[in-house]
C-alpha cells in the first residue's frame, strides 16, 4: 500500500477486499522498484499538524463526513484556496452519497466465477467488486455500491479516485473499467503487462498450431529461435530505452510485447512464402558495424537517460544471438534460403533499431 498527500501526490482511504483472486502475475520492473511502500498506520494527527494533514487523515480514514468538515472550514478561512478543492469536496460528497457496502462471500463467489472480471485488470480486490458491481458482472448491477467500494479502495491515486467516483456517479452506461482510468505509472505498467500478458497467450497459442507440422529438426530450432528473441527482446526493451520515468513499466512490457508480435508476423508472412529477399550479408554487416562504432563513440550517454553504453553492447550480444538462430533455422524451414540471407535480414532490422535512437521505438522499426 502506498501513503500519498492530498494536494500533490496520492490517495488512499480504507478498507482492504478480501476473497477475489485475480489470475495475474503482477508486472515485473527492470530492476527498478515502481513506487515505494510506507507504513500505513493509522494515526492521530500531530501536535501543530496541518489543516492539509488533518483533510488527509480524514480521507485515509474514509471518514468522509470529517473531512468534508475540515475542507469547509479551510475554504470559509478567508486564505489561499487549497489546490484541487472543488473537485475534492465534490469527490467528498460523492462518498458521503455513497456510503458503505459490505460485499458478502456469495456475491465474491460470483463475482470470481464470471470471466469477464479475470479478463480485465484491476489494482486490487476492492476494486474488482467494484468493476462487478459497476457492470453487473457476476452480481447485479449497482453503481452506488461500486462508488462506495472506490471510495473506501486502498491502491488509488488522487487522480485515479476522482476521477472513477465521477464516472460512477454521472455515467449510467457505458462499461467501467480500472484501466480506462489509471493516471500513475504503477497501474499504466500494470495494465499495459496484463495486456501484453493476453496477447502473447494468444500469440503462442497460435503459433504453437502453426508449428505443429514442423519436423522434429525445425521445431528445436524454432524453439531455439524463441529463446534468443526472448533474450534479445528483453535487453533491447530494459537498455535501449530511457527506464527512469515513472511510465518505464509501460514502456517495457509495450516494446516487449510489440516485438513479440513482430516476430509472430514475420513467422506466418514466412509461411506464407514471403520470404526475404536475396541480400548481400557483408555489405548489411559492415553498414551495421559503422553504425554501432557510431553510436558507441558519437552517443552522449549523459543525455540518454537510463541507458548507457554498456548496456547497449549487452544488447548487441544477445542480438548477435538472435540473428545466428534465424541462420539456423530459416534454411532447415525455407529450402532455397541460404544462412547470409537471414543474416542480412536480420541486420537489417538492427540497423533500422539503432538509427531509431533510444526512445519508446515504432513498429517500422522493429
Amino acid at each position: 500500500m502506498m501513503r500519498h498527500s492530498l494536494w500533490a501526490s496520492m490517495l488512499f482511504c480504507g478498507v482492504a477486499l478480501a476473497g477475489v483472486e485475480q489470475n495475474v502475475d503482477v508486472l515485473k520492473t527492470i530492476g527498478h522498484d515502481l513506487h515505494n511502500s510506507a507504513d500505513l498506520t493509522a494515526k492521530k494527527p500531530a501536535p501543530g499538524e496541518s489543516d492539509d494533514d488533518r483533510l488527509n487523515e480524514a480521507l485515509y480514514a474514509g471518514d468522509f463526513a470529517k473531512a468534508k468538515a475540515i475542507l469547509s472550514a479551510m475554504l470559509a478561512g478567508g486564505g489561499k484556496k487549497p489546490f484541487f478543492a472543488d473537485e475534492t469536496m465534490a469527490t467528498i460528497d460523492r462518498c458521503i452519497a455513497a456510503g458503505k457496502t459490505l460485499v458478502v462471500p456469495a456475491e465474491l463467489k460470483a463475482i470470481a466465477a464470471d470471466p469477464r472480471n479475470s479478463k480485465n485488470f484491476s489494482a486490487d480486490d476492492t476494486v474488482t467488486a467494484a468493476v462487478a458491481l459497476a457492470n453487473g458482472w457476476g452480481v447485479a448491477k449497482d453503481r452506488k455500491r461500486a462508488t462506495a467500494l472506490i471510495c473506501h479502495s486502498q491502491e488509488l491515486t488522487i487522480a485515479e479516485f476522482e476521477g472513477m467516483t465521477k464516472f460512477l456517479t454521472e455515467k449510467t452506461s457505458g462499461n467501467f473499467l480500472f484501466c480506462d482510468h489509471v493516471t500513475s505509472g504503477l497501474h499504466a505498467g500494470a495494465c499495459e503487462g496484463f495486456t501484453q500478458d493476453n496477447l502473447k497467450a494468444e500469440r503462442d497459442r497460435k503459433l504453437a498450431q502453426l508449428t505443429d507440422t514442423y519436423t522434429s529438426e525445425q521445431k528445436s530450432a524454432f524453439a531455439a529461435l524463441r529463446k534468443a528473441a526472448q533474450s534479445y527482446f528483453e535487453a533491447h526493451a530494459g537498455d535501449e530505452q530511457d527506464m527512469s520515468g515513472t511510465l518505464r513499466g509501460a514502456f517495457y512490457t509495450g516494446e516487449l510485447g510489440a516485438m513479440d508480435e513482430a516476430l509472430s508476423n514475420y513467422v506466418n508472412k514466412f509461411e506464407n512464402h514471403q520470404l526475404p529477399p536475396a541480400d548481400d550479408f557483408a555489405a548489411a554487416d559492415a553498414k551495421l558495424n559503422a553504425l554501432y562504432r557510431k553510436v558507441m563513440k558519437e552517443t552522449d550517454w549523459s543525455d540518454q537517460g537510463s541507458v548507457t553504453a554498456d548496456g547497449v553492447r549487452g544488447v548487441q550480444r544477445r542480438w548477435i544471438k538472435y540473428r545466428d538462430a534465424w541462420a539456423v533455422f530459416g534454411p532447415l524451414r525455407y529450402p532455397g534460403t541460404t544462412a547470409d540471407q537471414w543474416k542480412a535480414w536480420a541486420t537489417r532490422q538492427r540497423v533500422k533499431q539503432l538509427e531509431a535512437g533510444f526512445a519508446p521505438f515504432g513498429a517500422e522499426n522493429r
